[in-house]
């Protein structure tokens, strides 16, 4: 998917409307039939769980 926007890929994000800021993911939400906001970065990152290679039997 493109947004349209790259151009500010690696640009500050200060001062932008938040429809712009989130374009990608509002576009990407509807197409897959998504709550909006359900690709947002949670609040805090989620615990830690154990690696795989980590577990003995």
């Amino acid at each position: 998917m493109l947004d349209g926007l790259a151009v500010h890929a690696n640009t500050e994000e200060r001062d932008r409307p938040p429809a712009i800021t989130r374009m990608a993911l509002t576009t990407a939400e509807r197409e897959l039939g998504l709550p909006a906001g359900a690709l947002d970065l949670p609040a805090t990152p989620p615990a830690s769980s154990p690696d795989i290679a980590d577990t003995t039997d």
